[in-house]
Formats: structure tokens, sequence, C-alpha cells
């Protein structure tokens, strides 16, 4: 659920960009945005991810899996935070975006991983949202590979 969910945030500001708005409306619209990836794509992993771990807490314990998980979601908020405060003044993005670090977690877990790694993956997936480094936004072929991503995670799941 979490990849299609990546598929509708891909195309909600385009078909939003459709109707005309008030700069209020365009600026709740941003805001809810934010606040529906930060549960779609910021908490929601980490939700799956400790129902994955809950009977295997292994070395890290309940408590370093419940701190990883944490981590995740906090660089997710922060990025968006980041993003809503620097939209239109620079090109692409800066880390990668929420939607990309839950496709990796999503990725993590098709993959059937121990709790220490799931953990690892999401401090390793949280960093990179937070990490000063520009990310150009995908257009054209890009947009579409990017796109085949989810789609495919979706396939696989369900196999």
């Amino acid at each position: 659920l979490i990849a299609l969910a990546v598929i509708a945030d891909t195309f909600d500001g385009r078909f939003a960009r459709r109707f005309v708005r008030s700069p209020t409306e365009r600026e709740i619209g941003a805001h809810l945005d934010s606040l529906s990836d930060a549960i779609a794509f910021g908490i929601a992993p980490c939700i799956c991810l400790a129902r994955l771990a809950a009977g295997d807490a292994g070395p890290l314990g309940v408590v370093g899996w419940w701190m990883a998980t944490f981590v995740f979601a906090a660089c997710a908020i922060t990025r968006l935070a980041f993003y809503n405060v620097s939209q239109g003044t620079i090109s692409g993005f800066i880390g990668i975006p929420v939607p990309v670090a839950a496709l990796v977690v999503s990725s993590v877990l098709l993959a059937g991983p121990s709790s220490v790694t799931a953990a690892i993956a999401m401090v390793v997936a949280g960093a990179a949202m937070v990490m000063p480094v520009p990310i150009p936004r995908p257009t054209g072929y890009g947009l579409a590979l990017f796109v085949l991503w989810p789609l495919t995670l979706v396939a696989l799941h369900l196999v």
C-alpha cells in the first residue's frame, strides 16, 4: 500500500494544478499534502516494520528498534518541513524525498529482513532524507522509470 501511495503522491500535484485556486487554497493544499506524506511515508513504514520485528527484536532489543523507527519518522517530518519552507526557492530536492525513502523501506521489507537489517535500513533511509545533497526532480523517462519501481513492488508483494 505504501508503493500505491507513492504512485498517487507522484501525480497529485499535477492533478491539483489543473484547478483554479486562491493562494490560500494552494498553501493549505501544500500543508495537507505534507501531512498526508508524513503519515503515509513517515509513519506507515515504521508501523509495518515494527510489526515485522514484533516477534524478533534481535540483538537491538525493543528499545533499539523503536529508536530506529523514531529516527526515520523524525527525519521524514523534518524533511517535509524543510520542503515546505524551501518550496519554490530551489529546483529539485535536497535529500531524497520522503516517498523515495518509504520505497526503500518497502523494498527492504520485500526481502523479509531480520530486525537488525530493517533497523539499519530505517536509519540509513532517514539520514538520506536530511542529507544536504541536491537531487533533480525526475521528468520524462526518469519519471516513467521512477513509477515502475512502486508498480514492481506492488506486483512482487502480491506474488
